[in-house]
């Protein structure tokens, strides 16, 4: 959805782009002081981020879920694992890479109100659909969530 604008669209302007930032804020704190040779942006869309993860990786690989993915040492995904076939993604990226960092929304009370002010109606897996398919492939070290309406969760392939 992020390739055809979806959220840039809805989420990048005022009064919604703090939250968003914020979702971005937390992938900074779970991968701050690692550095990487190669990092994929899964889920990129017109890779509006890639410069924010360029300062972890010497290399940001722009990645949509139609595309082939790359080998690299780790991957950010900012808002897509929402929108995705869990297993085969979680599989295809624990193939990949070694190290994987996830942020999306919550399905709380909070994060329902959030989208019906905002207006958006897309179906989403659940952060706990999301991180028990997770643990399926990687190992969670960090996990972080704010007022109910973001998460953000680290792990290592197992």
């Amino acid at each position: 959805l992020e390739g055809k604008g979806y959220a840039v669209l809805k989420y990048y302007f005022y009064p919604w782009r703090y939250f968003y930032r914020h979702k971005v804020r937390m992938i900074d704190e779970a991968i701050k002081g690692m550095r990487f040779k190669s990092l994929i942006d899964f889920g990129s869309g017109p890779g509006i981020l890639a410069d924010n993860w360029s300062k972890y990786s010497d290399k940001v690989l722009l990645t949509d879920k139609h595309d082939r993915v790359q080998y690299a040492d780790g991957a950010v995904c900012a808002s897509v694992m929402e929108f995705v076939d869990l297993k085969e993604t979680f599989k295809l990226l624990h193939s990949k890479v070694n190290f994987i960092v996830i942020a999306s929304p919550m399905k709380t009370i909070w994060s329902r109100i959030y989208f019906k002010l905002t207006g958006d109606k897309e179906i989403r897996h659940s952060h706990t659909d999301i991180i028990n398919s997770m643990c399926r492939y990687f190992s969670i070290n960090y996990y972080r969530s704010w007022l109910g309406l973001y998460f953000c969760v680290r792990g290592y392939r197992r």
